[in-house]
């Protein structure tokens, strides 16, 4: 998937109403799960996405925090409230979650705690949903 598909589906399926709030949901969550990730985890998930995206992951700081300080992070980043920060991370790694390779994903998640893996569990299905 190309950049620009990445961001118009977080935009479709978020409901955004514009590209650029898109891109910025897509760079909070994606650098704060740079942030939580580490190199191990990230080496899962970053090859088969588009360079541009793939950059999001780059945060040289790796800090083991769970999924409430996750997003909290986020919405520090994007000024919203935790609400909001749900919503903008859930639909980020439900496009996420459709882009990436499936063994990739496990790979990813297993370097994460239970609570993450919950997350992005209920993201997709509530996705599937609408």
């Amino acid at each position: 998937m190309k950049y620009g598909e990445f961001i118009d589906q977080i935009k479709q399926r978020g409901r955004f109403g514009s590209r650029k709030t898109a891109e910025s949901a897509a760079r909070a969550t994606l650098e704060t799960l740079g942030r939580r990730l580490g190199q191990t985890g990230k080496k899962y998930i970053r090859y088969p996405l588009p360079a541009t995206i793939s950059s999001f992951f780059e945060e040289k700081k790796t800090e083991n925090f769970g999924l409430e300080k996750f997003l909290k992070f986020v919405a520090e980043r994007e000024g919203i409230s935790l609400q909001e920060a749900e919503h903008y991370a859930g639909t980020v790694v439900t496009v996420l979650q459709e882009d990436a390779d499936e063994q990739d994903m496990e790979d990813m998640l297993s370097s994460l705690t239970d609570d993450y893996r919950k997350f992005f569990q209920k993201s997709r299905t509530q996705s599937a949903k609408v």
